[in-house]
């Protein structure tokens, strides 16, 4: 009769790392999605249309806006409290009207496509390391 047997150690110290890296997931999880939206918020800085500053000069930060066990959201924009929210909406959403290069219509749709492969790598590094 044939016989195998095998013995593990250490388990104590893979069962700590495991638990520290599930304890620790969802504050990672954040922190690159900030990092990632820092990104996004400056390439679309270097495109909003600019007439008198206002709209540029209303640019939101990323913040964590919703946060439940199973999601997380992250918020990001223009609009804030100097700017009615139509505003935005208009020059954001209009393709006709003329703008000078670099500046563009879908100033902030277009980075978050253009950044989110690695915005998803920064989340991958901030929660693997």
């Amino acid at each position: 009769m044939a016989s195998f047997s095998m013995k593990v150690t250490g388990l104590g110290l893979i069962i700590k790392l495991f638990d520290d890296l599930f304890k620790n997931t969802p504050k990672r999880v954040e922190r690159g999605m900030l990092k990632g939206g820092q990104k996004i918020m400056a390439r679309s800085q270097a495109i909003v249309p600019v007439d008198t500053g206002t709209l540029k000069n209303s640019a939101l930060p990323p913040i964590i806006w919703n946060k439940t066990s199973t999601s997380i959201e992250m918020r990001l924009g223009y609009g804030g409290y100097s700017v009615e929210k139509g505003y935005f909406l208009y020059v954001h959403e209009d393709l006709t009207m003329h703008h000078t290069s670099p500046t563009q219509a879908k100033f902030l749709e277009q980075p978050a496509r253009e950044y989110m492969n690695e915005v998803k790598k920064i989340i991958r590094t901030e929660v693997l390391g």
